[in-house]
Protein backbone atom coordinates (compact mmCIF):
# COMPACT_ATOMS: atom_id res chain seq x y z
CA UNK A 1 0.00 0.00 0.00
CA UNK A 2 1.35 3.13 -0.44
CA UNK A 3 -0.32 6.95 -0.51
CA UNK A 4 -0.27 9.41 -3.24
CA UNK A 5 -1.69 13.27 -3.80
CA UNK A 6 -3.33 14.34 -6.12
CA UNK A 7 -4.73 18.28 -5.99
CA UNK A 8 -8.53 18.78 -6.77
CA UNK A 9 -10.59 22.16 -7.57
CA UNK A 10 -12.22 23.14 -5.32
CA UNK A 11 -15.96 22.21 -6.42
CA UNK A 12 -14.49 18.57 -6.65
CA UNK A 13 -13.24 18.64 -2.94
CA UNK A 14 -16.02 19.67 -1.91
CA UNK A 15 -18.17 16.67 -3.83
CA UNK A 16 -15.90 14.13 -2.32
CA UNK A 17 -15.71 15.44 1.18
CA UNK A 18 -19.65 15.59 1.24
CA UNK A 19 -20.05 12.06 -0.06
CA UNK A 20 -21.57 13.24 -3.59
CA UNK A 21 -18.75 12.50 -5.81
CA UNK A 22 -16.79 8.59 -4.91
CA UNK A 23 -14.98 8.38 -8.05
CA UNK A 24 -12.26 10.36 -9.19
CA UNK A 25 -11.61 10.59 -13.15
CA UNK A 26 -8.11 10.62 -14.13
CA UNK A 27 -5.74 9.91 -18.23
CA UNK A 28 -4.51 6.57 -17.03
CA UNK A 29 -0.75 8.45 -17.60
CA UNK A 30 2.26 7.06 -15.70
CA UNK A 31 1.57 8.77 -12.60
CA UNK A 32 -2.00 7.09 -12.55
CA UNK A 33 -0.52 3.51 -13.43
CA UNK A 34 1.40 3.61 -10.09
CA UNK A 35 -1.86 3.20 -7.84
CA UNK A 36 -3.44 0.23 -7.08
CA UNK A 37 -6.37 -0.77 -5.33
CA UNK A 38 -6.01 -0.16 -1.36
CA UNK A 39 -3.67 2.37 -1.78
CA UNK A 40 -4.23 5.73 -0.85
CA UNK A 41 -4.88 8.88 -2.04
CA UNK A 42 -4.57 12.60 -0.31
CA UNK A 43 -6.27 15.05 -2.35
CA UNK A 44 -5.62 18.50 -1.62
CA UNK A 45 -7.23 21.86 -2.16
CA UNK A 46 -5.31 24.91 -1.21
CA UNK A 47 -4.78 23.92 2.62
CA UNK A 48 -7.33 21.66 2.86
CA UNK A 49 -6.90 17.55 2.31
CA UNK A 50 -8.80 14.75 2.58
CA UNK A 51 -7.52 10.91 2.67
CA UNK A 52 -9.33 8.30 0.40
CA UNK A 53 -8.73 4.90 -0.16
CA UNK A 54 -9.10 3.07 -3.84
CA UNK A 55 -11.65 0.39 -3.79
CA UNK A 56 -11.83 -0.05 -7.39
CA UNK A 57 -9.91 0.94 -10.66
CA UNK A 58 -11.86 1.47 -14.01
CA UNK A 59 -9.54 1.90 -16.83
CA UNK A 60 -10.52 2.66 -20.83
CA UNK A 61 -9.05 3.98 -24.05
CA UNK A 62 -11.41 6.79 -23.91
CA UNK A 63 -13.24 8.77 -21.81
CA UNK A 64 -16.49 7.91 -23.56
CA UNK A 65 -16.14 4.01 -23.11
CA UNK A 66 -15.26 5.18 -19.38
CA UNK A 67 -18.29 6.89 -19.16
CA UNK A 68 -20.64 4.30 -20.90
CA UNK A 69 -19.38 1.87 -18.21
CA UNK A 70 -19.25 3.63 -15.41
CA UNK A 71 -22.10 6.58 -16.02
CA UNK A 72 -20.83 9.91 -14.35
CA UNK A 73 -23.09 10.28 -11.19
CA UNK A 74 -20.69 8.94 -8.85
CA UNK A 75 -17.72 11.08 -9.98
CA UNK A 76 -20.09 13.83 -9.60
CA UNK A 77 -22.55 14.43 -12.77
CA UNK A 78 -26.09 15.12 -12.65
CA UNK A 79 -28.03 12.34 -13.44
CA UNK A 80 -29.35 14.25 -16.78
CA UNK A 81 -26.25 14.79 -17.91
CA UNK A 82 -25.32 13.00 -20.91
CA UNK A 83 -22.16 11.27 -22.14
CA UNK A 84 -21.22 13.98 -24.79
CA UNK A 85 -21.24 16.58 -21.89
CA UNK A 86 -19.29 14.70 -19.63
CA UNK A 87 -16.82 13.55 -22.08
CA UNK A 88 -16.85 17.66 -23.48
CA UNK A 89 -16.31 18.36 -19.96
CA UNK A 90 -13.22 16.65 -19.37
CA UNK A 91 -11.68 17.41 -22.33
CA UNK A 92 -11.55 21.28 -21.54
CA UNK A 93 -9.38 20.05 -18.26
CA UNK A 94 -7.02 17.44 -20.26
CA UNK A 95 -7.21 19.41 -23.56
CA UNK A 96 -6.67 22.90 -22.97
CA UNK A 97 -5.52 24.89 -26.52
Amino acid sequence: MKTVEMHLNDESFEMIKSGIKTMEIRIYDEKRQKINICDEIIFTNKDKKILVKVTQLFIASSFKLLFNKIGGVKAGWKKTDTIGKMVGDMKKIYYKA
